[in-house]
């Protein structure tokens, strides 16, 4: 991502999250879960960060593959769309949880 280029977190999901997550956010039952209505996307949204920072189940750690803005993006976007609403997280916030791990 070219350094004055805006960070799109839809656009971001829809290439790194969508496949499993599927676009409308209701993952695909019994194998990839549904982040709309998704109880840890509807609180912390650090929670929502050390998921994309550690991984979870078959879902891949993203450190390293994204820059903290990135992830920052995607978890704006996440807990903002669909049934969700969620308070933004701050960058640093995400930067400082990437650094500690």
């Amino acid at each position: 991502l070219a350094k004055d280029q805006p960070v799109d977190g839809e656009t971001l999901f829809r290439n790194n999250c969508a496949e499993c997550h599927q676009r409308h956010g209701r993952g695909i039952p019994n194998v990839y879960p549904a982040l709309d209505g998704n109880e840890v996307v509807q609180g912390s949204g650090a929670d929502v960060a050390l998921v994309l920072i550690t991984g979870r189940g078959e879902m891949p750690s993203f450190k390293g593959a994204m820059t903290a803005a990135e992830m920052t993006a995607i978890i704006d976007y996440v807990r903002n769309s669909w049934s969700n609403s969620g308070e933004p997280i701050e960058q640093s916030r995400v930067a400082a949880l990437l650094e500690g791990s």
